[in-house]
């Protein structure tokens, strides 16, 4: 990264500061990255796709890897600069910079972006880069106790968990607040006697980092970019801006998971373009093509493997969907998935007995124990783009529009018991063929 100067004018100073003080800056900030580049500290090689490594498989056609991070720019330096923050934030800049420039020439006039495929870049630890975000099980830790941070848990209908469904038993993915009435008890045992002692207690409902511990599933902070701002906001901000308008929005969240799981993530699509920066451990992530809308038309392609929707590797396999990359994310891993396309995690088999002593993700581990038996967490940031304001569609309005005048909804029936469910599914229907 380059190590600009932090020297900030006062607040006095800057309001009557000279257009040629300002220029002056910029300059200096150039000449400094020239420098850094003549010393090797920024990648001077161009971004260009390459085969797939070792211990990765990708359809070269429908996939491009990297194994370099995209060159710092210049004004995303200048950026940085200019809102005060470290240097190294610029990365993240340039990295959106590069994932906007990918979304614009994938995007059809009618705004379709069916060509867009999947990206993996890797880092290249050989050259000595830090990865582009850095958060550990010690940041999380710390953020937990500082704040008070509301987590979920990934859980499948598969695994038995009574979600009221009368199917008894299937259906997609579904979240679950982390230590709620519905999920198998995550608390210590002191701290459950604390709760059940003082239920109107507000320090009693603090997440504490046992629950992420004892979780048996995936944890999710969502929007923890907002939440946990100390670390992950400038993360956030430099992705917003780096896009520079490619995206309505981003959010940003942090997953946890431990390892040696079969599967943390069932197979299932997502509305928005997700950009994923593992900082801490590993995970394997499987991605595949989107799967034939005709073999079924009455489900949101933008929502398989959710809600009542089972999705299952078999199944994608059945609907036509083709592996486009099975790769294990390091620390500093940069993965890029678009809307619509399935994909799958687990961190079963991620490492290997020569990692117990090189690998360098163990460093990272939060109670010091670098030994093969007890590997790292796996962290890992994903920025979701939002591509569209889902909500204001045709449906959206003709529900709201005949709920506000009173006017009977023919798509629901008239028992009241099943109005919600029977109206969700139908507009799932309706929304599904829409989508498609």
């Amino acid at each position: 990264s380059i190590n600009a100067p932090r020297t900030v004018p006062a607040a006095s100073e800057s309001i009557f500061m000279s257009r040629h003080h300002q220029v002056t800056i910029i300059y200096a900030l150039l000449i400094q990255a020239s420098a850094a580049l003549q010393n090797g500290r920024i990648r001077t090689s161009s971004w260009e796709s390459t085969g797939a490594p070792k211990n990765t498989f990708a359809t070269a056609s429908k996939c491009h890897i990297f194994k370099t991070y995209p060159t710092i720019k210049s004004e995303s330096v200048c950026w940085a600069f200019e809102n005060n923050l470290d240097s190294k934030h610029a990365l993240t800049h340039s990295l959106f910079r590069e994932v906007a420039s990918h979304l614009r020439s994938n995007t059809a006039s009618n705004g379709s972006r069916v060509a867009c495929l999947p990206f993996l870049i890797q880092r290249n630890i050989d050259d000595c880069n830090e990865p582009i975000v850095e958060f550990s099980c010690e940041d999380l830790k710390y953020a937990l106790a500082s704040d008070y941070l509301e987590a979920c848990t990934g859980k499948n209908r598969r695994d038995g968990v009574a979600t009221g469904a009368s199917n008894g038993g299937e259906g997609g993915w579904r979240m679950e607040e982390l230590g709620s009435i519905n999920t198998p008890s995550t608390q210590t045992s002191a701290s459950t006697t604390n709760i059940n002692s003082n239920q109107h207690s507000f320090q009693s409902k603090r997440l504490h980092w046992d629950s992420v511990v004892d979780a048996k599933n995936t944890v999710v902070f969502n929007s923890a970019g907002a939440h946990i701002s100390s670390q992950l906001a400038p993360t956030s901000l430099a992705a917003l801006d780096g896009l520079n308008g490619a995206a309505t929005g981003i959010c940003l969240n942090l997953y946890v998971t431990k390892s040696d799981l079969l599967q943390s993530a069932p197979p299932h699509t997502d509305k928005q373009d997700v950009v994923v920066i593992q900082t801490q451990g590993r995970k394997r992530w499987r991605v595949y093509s989107s799967s034939d809308c005709a073999m079924k038309f009455h489900v949101d392609p933008f929502c398989r493997g959710k809600g009542d929707d089972e999705l299952s590797v078999e199944m994608l396999s059945d609907e036509g969907s083709e592996l486009l990359l099975d790769v294990t994310l390091l620390p500093g891993d940069v993965l890029f998935v678009p809307a619509r396309f399935p994909h799958t995690t687990d961190t079963l088999d991620c490492y290997g007995e020569e990692d117990e002593e090189t690998d360098y993700s163990a460093q990272n581990s939060s109670d010091g124990d670098y030994s093969f038996e007890k590997r790292p967490r796996s962290i890992h940031l994903t920025l979701g783009l939002d591509t569209h304001v889902w909500a204001m569609n045709y449906v959206s309005m003709r529900k709201l529009a005949l709920r506000r005048f009173g006017v009977h909804d023919a798509l629901v029936e008239n028992n009241d018991f099943e109005v919600d469910q029977q109206s969700s599914e139908n507009m799932e229907h309706c929304v599904g063929r829409v989508n498609q």
